[in-house]
């Protein structure tokens, strides 16, 4: 199924990404 779906595994990576982003910009902002 992940093999047939690899949107799922990259829209996990992005959302991933982004998580680290947000953190990276808060404790700057701080």
């Amino acid at each position: 199924v992940l093999h047939q779906r690899p949107v799922t595994s990259t829209r996990w990576a992005c959302d991933c990404v982004a998580g680290i982003l947000i953190s990276r910009t808060v404790l700057l902002g701080r």
